[in-house]
């Protein structure tokens, strides 16, 4: 029996920390544990109220691979924001809608989920723009979570012998988890793109998303010291015009249960123009 644990926290009633996963009966313990410990020392300060929910799950999780993992050189918050424009404006999102996504991102104080946009009119989707979508139900087999850490083990010395990015504490869990999210999304063929800024502090490296791309690491991809963070999806514009497809991201993207069960090619670190010529 697999069960959906999940973890919110918040303080002055905004969202400040929010994890995670799909495990059996007998490891429920020690990850109510892990997340609780992980809600009382989240960098954006002591929350006043955390909320831990275990639901069993009625129906097998949808099995789906990860991501390939993609790390783009840069060395500053304007190369950071440089590449994101970029791998963006690549799968086809216009400039005037990454601005508008970027805003969006930029006035966040209390959304714990993601904004939707369609990805050619901008017309924002979510239902709720106060709550937004929240990504829920899903996780990582051991097998396939060993194997990626293989891969952020090779990654890690690479980054390190080239000097492109030497802050790597947190590294092997928020990259985990962060790959597991946007591989979910990724698996619905409505989405076109995933933007996300970290709301950490301390923490600079964000993700842009896509088909084409992969799961493309940016660090730097805002100033450190910054709260400013968010999630942000373009999707296709079917979702504009059928209310009943929307319904359906929207349950698929909260309910569905979807477990990662397999890994993909490991991406290496490659410059921006690397990665953009090489598809």
């Amino acid at each position: 029996m697999l069960y959906s644990i999940r973890m919110r926290a918040q303080a002055n009633q905004l969202h400040i920390s929010g994890a995670e996963d799909i495990c059996t009966e007998d490891a429920l313990h020690k990850q109510a544990a892990d997340l609780l410990l992980r809600a009382l020392n989240h960098p954006r300060g002591k929350p006043d109220a955390i909320t831990i929910s275990v639901e069993r799950l009625d129906i097998p999780p949808r099995k789906i691979p990860a991501m390939s993992v993609v790390t783009c050189q840069v060395e500053d918050p304007d190369q950071g924001r440089h590449a994101l424009w970029s791998l963006l404006s690549g799968v086809g999102i216009a400039d005037g809608i990454i601005k508008m996504a970027l805003e969006l991102i930029h006035d966040n104080d209390s959304i714990s989920g993601a904004y939707v946009l369609d990805a050619q009119s901008g017309r924002p989707l979510e239902p709720d723009p106060s709550r937004g979508i929240r990504v829920s139900r899903l996780g990582i087999t051991q097998q396939a979570r060993d194997q990626l850490i293989t891969q952020l083990q090779k990654l890690i010395t690479q980054l390190q012998t080239d000097g492109v990015y030497n802050n790597i504490a947190g590294f092997g869990s928020r990259i985990i988890e962060a790959v597991v999210l946007a591989s979910k999304v990724a698996s619905d063929g409505a989405v076109a793109a995933e933007l996300c800024i970290p709301d950490n502090p301390d923490y600079t490296t964000g993700y842009v998303a896509s088909e084409r791309f992969g799961y493309v690491r940016i660090a730097h991809i805002k100033p450190v010291g910054s709260h400013v963070g968010g999630r942000v999806f373009f999707v296709r514009p079917e979702l504009s015009v059928d209310e009943a497809l929307l319904k359906d991201f929207i349950y698929y993207m909260e309910k569905v249960p979807v477990i990662v069960d397999s890994i993909s090619a490991y991406g290496g670190v490659r410059t921006l123009d690397e990665i953009i010529g090489t598809v």
